[in-house]
């Protein structure tokens, strides 16, 4: 599994990918909008490689949309789900939410998935 470290967080590759891409797109959105913005950062490589790491839960969050969309393949489908399964697994990217009620019910998020 391919990963990239945000501080001491990991992403799993395929997510920050996305977050990547995600970044670019905003960059694209505001710079056009804003002439604070592009003078801030005046190139959208810059931007993206200072900033991705804030569109790591957008860009989880959409491609966990994207299983239940009937025209994404059902390859593509896999390959998000396996890669959403292994970043959540990662430390630090478990939701305290989802781990409390894992608690509560039994289950053990100390134990990781293999890989």
């Amino acid at each position: 599994m391919e990963l990239s470290r945000t501080h001491q967080k990991l992403a799993h590759k395929l997510i920050a990918e996305t977050a990547k891409e995600m970044a670019g797109a905003f960059y694209e959105e505001a710079a056009g909008e804003s002439d604070d913005f592009y003078r801030y950062y005046p190139k959208q490589r810059e931007f993206i490689n200072r900033e991705w790491k804030r569109f790591i839960e957008a860009a989880r969050i959409q491609l966990s949309k994207m299983l239940g969309m009937p025209h994404v393949p059902e390859q593509q489908k896999e390959i998000i789900f396996e890669a959403l399964i292994k970043h959540a697994s990662l430390p630090g990217n478990i939701d305290k939410r989802v781990a409390q009620k894992m608690v509560a019910e039994g289950d053990r998020p100390d134990i990781k998935f293999l890989h």
